[in-house]
Formats: structure tokens, sequence, C-alpha cells
């Protein structure tokens, strides 16, 4: 595994204990970042009170040794499964260098995500992959957009038209419906820790008193102890930020 720019980190209390997280680097909020971030908050894996930045090869190192922890007795078997499960978690490790800089994720607008080998890795350390890019029954659009991922949906646009599937893409352009930020939390359990693909991004979820919030992992936030958590409850961006027990940031005096 060779070694990228390297994550800084920040101290946050969390649940009534202090778990370091990593902010993004010049790749912004990737996939390796989400996982690490998921499994850090969840105690499944940790970093040394003393780290200020931590190296892609470290934390890839950390994923790599929960995968083995979780899932190495049953791949250690001789048999069929066994040995599938083993060249799966074989690909998965080989794989998580390749996180910090990006994932090839197709959403489909019912919901869920095209299968790609990569998305193995969630399934393997236990932390949803969710979306709320996810059309709504009633959307004029439905029938044109249901059941389809981005990739044909586009291709659909291209070779027929497709006008209401075009329209659907312009109105959803923030990769976040009404409709699919409903499914994120009445899907989400309380005090469950994901991560959320939209934009290319991968962020870390976390359902808390019945609302979901996004962890703030923008490195211009690294000193502000009242930036924590970001509600997700809007599909324009029009949130607020929160601190680690959850309470809105002050306003500005």
């Amino acid at each position: 595994m060779e070694a990228g720019a390297g994550f800084k980190v920040k101290r946050i209390r969390f649940l009534g204990r202090e778990v370091p997280i990593l902010l993004q680097n010049e790749f912004g909020p990737c996939a390796l970042l989400g996982i690490a971030n998921a499994l850090l908050l969840r105690n499944s894996v940790t970093l040394s009170s003393d780290h200020g930045s931590v190296s892609v090869e470290t934390v890839a190192t950390l994923i790599a040794d929960r995968l083995l922890e979780t899932n190495g007795e049953a791949a250690s078997r001789g048999d069929e499964t066994g040995l599938q499960l083993r060249k799966t978690l074989d690909d998965a490790i080989a794989l998580l260098p390749e996180l910090e800089r990006g994932l090839d994720v197709n959403v489909r607008f019912s919901g869920g995500f095209e299968y790609t080998p990569a998305l193995t890795v969630f399934d393997l350390v236990d932390v949803a992959l969710v979306h709320g890019w996810i059309v709504d029954p009633d959307d004029v659009a439905a029938p044109a957009v249901d059941n389809t991922g981005y990739n044909q949906l586009v291709e659909k646009i291209v070779s027929e038209g497709a006008a209401q599937a075009a329209d659907f893409l312009d109105r959803t352009a923030s990769q976040l419906t009404y409709y699919g930020l409903s499914q994120i939390h009445s899907k989400l359990r309380e005090r469950q820790l994901a991560v959320l693909y939209r934009n290319l991004h991968f962020s870390t979820l976390f359902k808390y008193d019945g609302k979901v919030y996004v962890l703030v992992t923008d490195l211009g936030y690294r000193d502000e102890a009242t930036v924590v958590w970001e509600c997700l409850d809007d599909v324009d961006g029009d949130t607020e930020f929160v601190d680690a027990h959850f309470r809105a940031r002050p306003p500005a005096p």
C-alpha cells in the first residue's frame, strides 16, 4: 500500500468519549474517509491519541485489519464459500488505497446501487452505504426514472430524448430529493452510523434523537468545537451546524 496525501485529525466528543476523526484532504470526502470515520466513531478501529495526522497507508491498514478480524475465521474455511470469501477479502483489501481518490458508484433512482465489487468493502465492515437521490413514486417522471440507474438514464436521454427523465435530473441536481431524504430518515436506526453518497462525496452519517446528521470533515473547521455535525434536513443546503452534543451552533455576534 502506498501512502497518499494523508488526513489531518480532529478530536471530538461522541456519546461520552473522545474520538479522533479524519478530515478531508485534497480529494474531498472520499470513500476511505467515510468508512474510516464510521469505524472510528463505532470504536471498531482506534487511533493513538497523539496522532495529528495519519497517512492513507495507516488508514487502509486499520480498515484491512478490521476486515480480517471480522471475516477472517469464515474466510479460513477450506470449503468453496470460505475460498470465495478469502478472494473477496483479498480484492477488498487491495482496493482500499484507491478509495482515497474515487469509487465508481451508480445509484438506482428507486434506492440502492448497482452492484460493483468495490461496494463489498462496505458490506464486509458492516457499514451501510445510502443515498437520497430517489424518485418520489408520485413524481411525474417516476415511470421514466424508477428502476433505472444513473448511467442507464443518461443513455436513455441521449438515445431517446426522454424529456421527463432529463427534467428529473435538472430538478434534482443536488442529488437529494425530499422523498429520498425521508427514506434515509426512516431506514436508519436510532444511533446507526452509515455513509452517505452524494455528488461523488462519501460522508459519515449518524441518526440521533430521530434526526440525521452528517459529520463535518472540512479542514477549515478543525479548530471549531461548535461545528461537528450538520443536520441533514434540506435538499438545497439550507441546514445548520451543531456541536458534539448536537446543540445548535450559537449565532455569530
